[in-house]
């Protein structure tokens, strides 16, 4: 849906190769994160990049099929927009 608005995306199949692309240098508009991603979930990884110093942090977006009662609350707490 994003690439026919000609949107440049760029997709990671887990959660510490965001830890690493971020840490590389590269910025982005906004960052969607799966919360169950291999090695490292979606709420550690978006702890991690709060905490890098100098990373202004775009809005973060969870993106996950755990829609159990309380899980938009927990997500909001955890700091996701």
């Amino acid at each position: 849906m994003l690439l026919l608005q000609n949107f440049t995306i760029k997709t990671l199949s887990e959660g510490r190769a965001c830890v690493n692309h971020i840490k590389e240098g590269n910025n982005y508009d906004i960052i969607f994160l799966d919360h169950m991603m291999p090695n490292m979930d979606g709420i550690e990884v978006l702890r991690i990049l709060r905490k890098l110093e100098g990373y202004t942090i775009p809005p973060v977006i969870a993106l996950t099929a755990n829609a159990v009662t309380g899980s938009k609350e927990m997500y909001l707490k955890e700091g996701f927009d």
